[in-house]
């Protein structure tokens, strides 16, 4: 059984969606792998705009700096989990075992869960110099 973050993203949602409409036969395996694949695009953008803040920190104190880039690595680590977890759910498109597609979903859950915790604290950071 699948235990989803206890906040979830877009991504996640629209993955849990499609593999809940694929599960009911109202998505056919190629929708469902556009899905992912849509899924992975946006992960992919998010890893370069993540990367870009990271190598723009001017105008931050030291402090800020640093808290800002330990953040910033700890959603880019969750990224990388995020984007192995879709690895494993397009396995299933090589052998048709469904238990990649379960095992990618349940992989995405911790991922998800560090990148919203830490989005949630760097934008806390980012309130306060306002």
């Amino acid at each position: 059984e699948v235990v989803a973050p206890a906040l979830t993203t877009p991504n996640y949602q629209k993955l849990e969606l499609a593999l809940h409409q694929w599960r009911q036969n109202e998505l056919e395996d190629e929708a469902l792998r556009d899905q992912i694949a849509q899924v992975e695009t946006n992960m992919n953008g998010h890893r370069q705009v993540n990367k870009n803040e990271m190598e723009d920190t001017e105008g931050l104190t030291e402090q800020e700096q640093e808290v800002t880039l330990r953040l910033l690595g700890m959603i880019d680590v969750a990224l990388e989990g995020s984007l192995a977890a879709l690895e494993e759910m397009k396995l299933y498109w090589e052998d048709k075992d469904m238990d990649h597609l379960d095992r990618g979903m349940a992989m995405m859950g911790p991922p998800t869960q560090q990148m919203i915790e830490a989005f949630l604290a760097l934008q806390s950071i980012t309130v306060e110099e306002d």
